[in-house]
């Protein structure tokens, strides 16, 4: 069984597929059926009791939350939107926290874990009510997927919550794919129109041969990978990926910022802090309708205000909410007793920041001479729903490119991911989209280290340089899957007992010394030694073309010792 699971930063759901019917894609249809709601993913939205124990996720989550009494309130905490602070939090480690609407903190690690276990135990109880029995775990592969250009720190968190919540053997490490959100979804599609039998637009952007580009278009960033499809059917990475935070929460952001402006700040800021019920309803509404509003300069937009929303206006300036919007007499803006109703101009002006970024990411992509032969922009993620989102990107190149979006735009991330789990070697190669290094001492050479004096150190009477970096792999380097590297390391100390890795990355293709400026320290691991003396020889190889790191250690010398898997950790505190 390929088990899918794809936790966004809105909408999150799962899917899978058994071996030998790998198409036969099921999952759950029905999220929200209990509020007359019929979908294929729920909302991504913890709640959790004042114990710290968890209560509900997803629809069930805001239901029960916007159904508290006041009273009730300070009992529970409703946790959305966590997601991205897996890319936004500096220095991300096990101690991280996640902010609730109500201002309270919580253990980010735990957020996630809660949310995989709901969705894992979901998903198992699926696949026994569907099919009349359950799956011997050992026979699983779960697949969760992730931003192409999240960091390392970022994988390995979900990698650890996932195997709290219990998704993985810890012996077993491929029993838990970790794969790219845009690349599994450009997979799925390229398949899907491959073997569709049919001779069609569709079918002939993904022949052997062509070059695509996918923009992920989520709610919280937008991802973008390339690829080259080979004779094989197997695809080359054909660029780094690249990306931004640019995803359709910035178009709520926008909402959010236009209220503020319309009924004041003071009026907003009380209704998130006293009502945050009602205000959780508001935003629920308005990315309901965001992603139906068509590009059409007739259309309206009608946002049902809450009623707490006018009284706190009274409460606050003394005037009616309706008085302080309609008197500034903005065009295209109205105010009543129920709706609030925006003009398409309005609309537009809401959508253009986030849109325009898109945008100018993707005409600085299309430059580059690496995809001068792209035919075709594969769009998919939630966000690509948007009529707004997609006029903007044919407008911008549908002369120069085929701009397809599928039907199933916001399913393709999960839909690919089942079919990854099935196939985890169907990219033959990727991109680097760092360069990747370890820091290391090195005998000093006047005649190379001169002008790097300073960083000199005498270490058991030898002077050493320090700080170096050993390059691994460069920016922009093409990396086939499968493919070693194989590098030497050597202790300092006679009587060391182990050697300690500590990785760096950087944008910069050449890079000297981890000291260097723009050089991050982003993961560490390490070797123990036997023996003593300076002459004991460590061989490290590293495994590039995966989804994530893959690093092997040996000592030589001491029996041919079989190589050794070694876990990064970058998230140490």
């Amino acid at each position: 069984l390929s088990a899918a699971l794809d936790i966004g930063t809105t909408f999150s759901g799962y899917a899978y597929s058994f071996k030998g019917r790998e198409k036969d894609i099921e999952g759950c249809k029905n999220w929200g059926a209990n509020v007359s709601v019929c979908n294929h993913k729920t909302p991504t939205a913890v709640l959790v009791n004042k114990d710290g124990k968890f209560e509900a996720f997803g629809y069930e989550a805001q239901e029960r939350y916007k159904s508290l009494e006041e009273d009730e309130l300070q009992m529970y905490s409703l946790y959305e939107r966590f997601k991205m602070q897996l890319k936004h939090t500096e220095k991300l480690n096990r101690d991280s926290m996640s902010m609730a609407l109500d201002q309270r903190s919580f253990p980010l690690m735990d957020i996630f874990t809660m949310t995989i276990r709901y969705l894992k135990d979901h998903l198992l109880k699926s696949v026994n009510r569907g099919h009349g029995r359950s799956v011997d775990s050992e026979k699983i592969r779960w697949v969760i997927t992730v931003p192409a250009i999240w960091s390392g720190a970022a994988k390995q968190f979900m990698r650890e919550a996932a195997s709290k919540a219990g998704v993985r053997d810890i012996n077993r490490p491929m029993q838990l794919i970790i794969a790219l959100e845009p690349e599994v979804a450009g997979l799925y599609v390229a398949s899907k129109y491959q073997t569709s039998g049919t001779s069609s637009r569709e079918t002939d952007a993904f022949r052997p041969g062509l070059e695509y580009v996918v923009m992920d278009c989520g709610g919280g960033t937008i991802d973008i990978t390339s690829y080259k499809i080979q004779p094989n059917q197997t695809l080359n990475q054909i660029y780094e990926a690249t990306g931004s935070s640019f995803g359709g929460t910035k178009v709520d952001d926008a909402f959010v910022e236009f209220l503020s402006q319309i009924a004041g700040l003071d009026v907003v800021s009380t209704i998130r802090q006293e009502s945050p019920i009602d205000w959780l309803q508001l935003m629920i509404t308005f990315d309901h309708k965001k992603k139906t509003i068509q590009n059409k300069e007739s259309d309206k937009l009608n946002i049902e205000i809450p009623y707490s929303m006018h009284e706190i206006a009274w409460e606050v300036t003394g005037r009616k909410l309706s008085d302080i919007v309609n008197n500034q007499r903005i065009p295209g803006v109205k105010c009543n007793k129920r709706m609030l109703i925006i003009d398409h101009d309005i609309i537009q002006d809401l959508f253009r920041n986030p849109v325009q970024e898109i945008v100018n990411h993707m005409k600085k992509l299309m430059r580059l001479p690496q995809l001068k032969n792209v035919s075709t922009i594969l769009m998919v993620g939630g966000f690509s729903e948007s009529p707004i989102l997609q006029a903007a990107v044919k407008e911008a190149f549908g002369k120069r490119v085929k701009v397809l979006i599928p039907d199933d735009a916001s399913l393709c991330v999960l839909h690919g991911a089942v079919a990854f789990g099935h196939n985890p070697n169907i990219v033959s190669s990727r991109v680097s989209r760092m360069t990747y290094g370890q820091g290391v001492m090195v005998t000093y050479d006047p005649e190379k280290h001169e002008a790097d004096k300073q960083r000199a150190e005498v270490i058991e009477s030898i002077e050493r340089q320090t700080n170096m970096m050993l390059i691994y792999v460069k920016r922009g380097e093409v990396i086939k899957v499968g493919q070693v590297k194989e590098f030497t390391s050597f202790p300092v100390r006679v009587n060391q007992t182990q050697i300690d890795h500590e990785m760096y990355c950087t944008e910069k293709s050449d890079v000297g010394y981890v000291d260097e400026e723009g050089v991050e320290h982003v993961g560490s691991w390490t070797t123990p030694l036997e023996g003593k003396g300076l002459d004991r020889e460590i061989k490290v190889r590293v495994f590039f073309g995966e989804t994530e790191l893959v690093v092997q250690t040996r000592q030589i010398g001491m029996g041919d010792k079989e190589w050794v898997q070694r876990s990064f950790d970058f998230l140490s505190s």
